[in-house]
């Protein structure tokens, strides 16, 4: 039983790590300072971390909550942009849309990881949210030279 325990860790932990190597946080590391490629104090964070579980949390929480404000300076910017009600609407329920969307998507890819409930999971997930928010930023940007973007939400 206590092998079948250890096996189990061990394939947790490869998990973990591999989300961790092969997400663009990694893919980011060495590039340019930017919302896609994530901050450079990150890539420190992360590199820093060792892969030490608690300390790469502390990472992306801090780079989550960087996001989180890059995200709601940008949607409040497009939002005052945008010429009609009726595309500021499509904005706001767009949204709506989207963070359910993204916190469905992070459960998903954990229970698919095989790490639902444990340390790696938490990894996996919050790898995930920072991931979601960068391509929402991103995407949400593009959106006042194509608004059409908002009638095919």
């Amino acid at each position: 039983m206590c092998n079948i325990g250890l096996k189990r860790a061990s394939r947790l932990a490869l998990v973990a790590a591999a989300s961790v190597l092969f997400s663009p946080i990694s893919a980011a590391q060495g590039q340019s300072h930017d919302s896609a490629a994530g901050s450079a104090t990150f890539s420190r964070c992360m590199k820093a971390s060792g892969g030490v579980t608690s300390a790469m949390k502390a990472c992306l929480s801090a780079e989550y909550t960087r996001l989180d404000r890059e995200l709601n300076v940008t949607y409040k910017s497009v939002m005052k942009q945008l010429k009609t009600p009726h595309l500021r609407t499509r904005l706001v329920e767009s949204q709506r849309v989207w963070i359910w969307r993204r916190d469905f998507d992070c459960k998903l890819r954990v229970e698919n990881s095989g790490a639902k409930g444990g340390t790696a999971g938490d990894i996996i997930y919050d790898d995930c949210r920072v991931e979601k928010v960068r391509d929402r930023i991103k995407w949400l940007k593009l959106v006042p030279r194509n608004p059409s973007y908002l009638t095919k939400v």
